[in-house]
This record gives C-alpha cells, sequence and structure tokens, in this order.
C-alpha cells in the first residue's frame, strides 16, 4: 500500500474488501468490483458495500451501494459526491435464472465529476430498470437482458431510453458458437433541440 520500510516499493492494490457472512446474509464492504444487468450499467471497481440475504432456498434478495464519484477526489471538486444505490434479485428456477434490477444514481448536490454524460453543475437522478434472463439446456445457452433508463438532469433535461441484448452459444465438440445482438436508443433530432436524452448511456 505504500513504501515507506519497503524498499522502494509500491504495490498497487486492485480490490481490497471484507467479505463476511452472518445472520443467514453475505457482507462486502470495500473497494471491489461491481456488474449489473450484465455488465450494461457498471462492470468496474468501486467503493461500496454488498449485502445479499442467503435465507431462502432459489432467491437471493441483495442490496448494493457504490461511490459512482467522489467530489473531493479533486482539489477543484466542491464536495459534491455521486451514488448508485442497487435493489436486486437473483432468481433461480430449474435451468433457468431471472435477475430483476433496480439502480439509481443520484448526488448531494450539482454533479461535478467528468464523465461525458453527466455536466458538471447539475443534479443528476438516473434510475435503470432491468432484467436478466439466463438458461442453459445441455449444449445450447442463452442470456437476455432488457433495460430501461429514465430520469433527469438539471431538474428539466428529461432521460428515457432503452437497451436490449440477446446472446446464445452452442457447444460442439471442443468448440462454441456464440452469437451475439444488441440494440439501444441513441440520440435523436428531437430530443437534443429540447435539451433531453433518448439515447442510452
Amino acid at each position: 500500500f505504500g513504501d515507506i520500510g519497503a524498499d522502494g516499493v509500491v504495490v498497487e492494490v486492485k480490490n481490497a474488501y471484507i467479505d463476511f457472512n452472518a445472520f443467514n446474509s453475505r457482507f462486502e464492504i470495500g473497494t471491489q468490483g461491481f456488474k449489473l444487468l450484465r455488465g450494461f450499467v457498471m462492470n468496474d471497481d468501486a467503493s461500496g458495500l454488498k449485502y445479499s440475504f442467503r435465507g431462502m432456498d432459489n432467491i437471493i434478495p441483495s442490496f448494493q451501494w457504490f461511490r459512482f464519484w467522489d467530489g473531493d477526489r479533486n482539489s477543484g471538486d466542491d464536495g459534491t459526491d455521486t451514488d448508485m444505490f442497487t435493489l436486486l434479485a437473483n432468481i433461480k428456477s430449474g435451468n433457468m435464472q431471472f435477475v430483476p434490477t433496480l439502480s439509481y444514481l443520484t448526488n448531494s448536490g450539482a454533479y461535478t465529476g467528468n464523465n461525458a454524460n453527466l455536466t458538471p453543475g447539475e443534479p443528476a437522478a438516473v434510475y435503470f430498470i432491468g432484467l436478466d434472463w439466463m438458461a442453459k439446456w445441455d449444449a445450447f445457452d442463452m442470456a437476455l437482458t432488457g433495460i430501461y433508463e429514465g430520469g433527469s438532469l438539471d431538474d428539466n433535461r428529461d432521460i428515457s431510453a432503452y437497451l436490449f441484448d440477446l446472446k446464445a452459444g452452442f457447444k460442439l465438440a471442443a468448440f462454441k458458437i456464440k452469437a451475439e445482438g444488441l440494440y439501444s436508443t441513441g440520440q435523436s433530432a428531437t430530443a437534443a433541440a429540447t435539451d433531453d436524452y433518448d439515447g442510452f448511456w
């Protein structure tokens, strides 16, 4: 973590978190990997926590929080933090798995980070409602994801966008054939004229 008394060797740490089980629950707290809706909403490392209840056989409800942007990260920031909160459930039924997800991104004032889709000075309130569906039958597997993105920026710039992805694979001996198709809405001239967003990001 540092180089004092370590002969000048600096160790870069990717993840550092605690992971423990208690009260039929699993807790993961610290800097770790987060993946939401098969990675279309989030697939990266962040500082936060995951809580999942393990007291049921085929359903695992979970809550996740991570810091999307730390307002004190750079000297020019004003201390405004941007956070993402997520509720999801991992549901298993036979050879199928469903993961309904609700995520909400918000900040404590006006966004001050450097994300290309979030303009400094704008309050953000963005939500994602989605469903992952995965299934496997012998040599054939399939995954489907649907996401709706809504909310607003600056209290008057509306967001309304969609994404759909379908992936399938077939294992043949030592080989696997894969196919995937993705559709997402793009920013239209109509939305751009009113300063709204209908392109998925």
